[in-house]
């Protein structure tokens, strides 16, 4: 039996337009809220922007983004996202909030790169953008040549066959004979391809790139050519580049990469209407990369929807009904994923004894690793119980055997009972759970001191210990997740255990207090997206 194993997460969000940000880094698997409030982890000051707008969260080695109804929404590769409903974020993907655009990075460390020219003070003032009429002139040969490879750029698979192809069209049909898809990174360009005479791919000692230019080029196609007045950059005048050609690849209104061609030395056979060319496979790549974004996108959240919801489907097949009774002991409870699938667990069930066991418990994070431990957990509990017939005697085997397999930092807290009917009282533990209630006929309910103990997977030779209550008729135990304690308010309030106790007090049966808790903490969190898995139920015994 082994569990999910995790990376180290990671994921940068670099600004690529819209007004003057800074670059968000997120170094852990904790959710980041990003809105305009200040209680969010990233926070974006713009009336377009949300108070809460999304939450980037991290799971299964893969990152998540959820648009919490925002007003103006939440756009990845230039589609919006349905709200509630986690979409998964890829290396490069472009993420637009209100004005701002961010590219997604998910390593650490940067992407190979290649340093640019600084070109700037000795020829940014011969850098000349490419007039509108110039690039409305297409020779009808280029033309043709442009029809027939598009249906080679809108058919592309991917990013690296697409640039392929934009590369052989401008070799073809332009007369340079270098060109290059490219990104920048900082005072560095990361190469995506590369084509030239000789080579393809990305030969450091072959390539080198003028500052001044890309920085130019993001306002539309720029050219650069020597005069006999003034010099490229010495750097670039050693290669012998006497021309070169920037025009931008706009993704969803953003500047996605830039294709850069130069031509060297004896190289004078650069066409006329190269630039309109360029500007024309420009638009067409730009328009078949967004798609390609778009696909992916929906492909993988396709693959994880099925996958989820089988998985979904799975651990409702190891709960108990929503409500019933076994022997005196009548029960309600409710269950309310943070994700599709839940990371908490909850069983009833009788004993061979004819006794009454239930448990619940939270296993730390959402999302289907921590389902994946819920349902193993679940499992060996009900098995130990069943075995031991002792709370205590129960949890230390199953700790015994969960504790080494679980991912460092993974844990799960757990209250487990067993109900006597015979003698009137209840046995059970608290490991690490802390989250019930007991009450007595029409009594408030309130919190009972207990010797408890930590959560399972944190020390594999802990000891527990059972301890017993009496549990006459009219009884009832109420256990419920951290996620109704600890969800939050649109100002970043947590609704807290008072909460709980004054939401009980009226509440006179256990499908009153387990509902009553759900609409409160709805309520409180003003939306139907809450931070957490959910959980409640409550026991009560009663006459046969």
């Amino acid at each position: 039996m082994t569990f999910p194993t995790n990376t180290m997460p990671y994921l940068r969000l670099e600004p690529l337009a819209g007004p003057p940000g800074e670059t968000f880094e997120i170094r852990d698997a904790r959710p980041w809220t990003i809105g305009r409030s200040t209680g969010c982890e990233a926070q974006l000051a713009d009336k377009t922007v949300s108070r809460r707008h999304c939450r980037i969260t991290f799971s299964e080695e893969s990152w998540f983004i959820t648009d919490l109804e925002s007003r103006h929404g939440t756009f990845v590769n230039g589609k919006q996202l349905d709200v509630n409903t986690p979409t998964m974020l890829n290396d490069g993907d472009l993420l637009r909030l209100g004005p701002w655009t961010y590219r997604a990075r998910m390593s650490e460390s940067a992407p190979s790169t290649l340093p640019t020219a600084n070109d700037v003070d000795t020829s940014a003032h011969r850098v000349q953008k490419v007039p509108e009429q110039e690039l409305a002139k297409i020779a009808q040969q280029r033309l043709d040549l442009l029809i027939q490879c598009a249906g080679t750029i809108s058919g592309a698979d991917s990013e690296e066959s697409l640039a392929e192809a934009m590369l052989e069209a401008v070799i073809e049909g332009t007369g340079f004979n270098r060109a290059a898809i490219i990104r920048e990174s900082g005072a560095d360009v990361e190469i995506v391809g590369y084509r030239s005479p000789n080579q393809r791919g990305a030969p450091s000692q072959d390539l080198m790139f003028s500052r001044s230019l890309i920085s130019a080029a993001k306002s539309g196609m720029v050219r650069m050519t020597s005069d006999s007045q003034q010099n490229f950059g010495q750097s670039i005048m050693d290669l012998g580049i006497h021309s070169a050609l920037c025009a931008p690849i706009v993704v969803d209104g953003t500047v996605n990469a830039f294709l850069y061609l130069d031509a060297r030395r004896q190289e004078n056979m650069v066409q006329s209407d190269a630039a309109a060319f360029c500007q024309a496979v420009c638009k067409m790549s730009g328009t078949s990369w967004e798609n390609l974004k778009r696909k992916r996108s929906e492909r993988q959240n396709d693959e994880l929807l099925r996958d989820v919801r089988a998985a979904g489907a799975a651990q409702k097949l190891l709960m108990p009904p929503p409500h019933g009774q076994i022997a005196s002991f009548a029960y309600f409870m409710r269950m309310r994923p943070g994700r599709l699938v839940a990371g908490d667990l909850f069983s009833i069930m009788p004993m061979p004894d004819g006794r009454v066991a239930a448990f619940l418990g939270d296993v730390a994070g959402k999302g289907s690793a921590a389902s994946i431990h819920m349902a193993v957990t679940l499992t060996l509990l009900k098995e130990k119980l069943e075995s031991s017939g002792c709370p205590a005697a129960a949890l230390n085997r199953v700790n015994a055997q969960v504790t080494p397999l679980l991912p460092p930092g993974k844990f799960i807290s757990v209250w487990c009972g067993i109900f006597d009917e015979s003698k009137g009282t209840m046995l059970f533990v608290d490991a690490g759970h802390g989250h019930w209630l007991y009450r007595s006929g029409t009594y408030s309910p309130q919190t009972i001191k207990s010797e408890g103990g930590m959560p399972l997977g944190v020390d594999p030779d802990v000891t527990y210990v059972t301890e017993e209550r009496p549990f006459p008729v009219g009884s009832r135990v109420i256990l419920f997740s951290d996620g109704v304690v600890e969800q939050q308010s649109p100002e970043g309030e947590e609704f807290g255990m008072e909460r709980v106790i004054e939401t009980l007090k009226q509440a006179d049966s256990t499908d009153t207090e387990v509902n009553g808790l759900f609409q409160a903490v709805r309520d409180f969190a003003g939306t139907e997206n809450l931070n957490d898995d959910v959980t409640a139920a409550s026991i009560e015994r009663r006459n046969r």
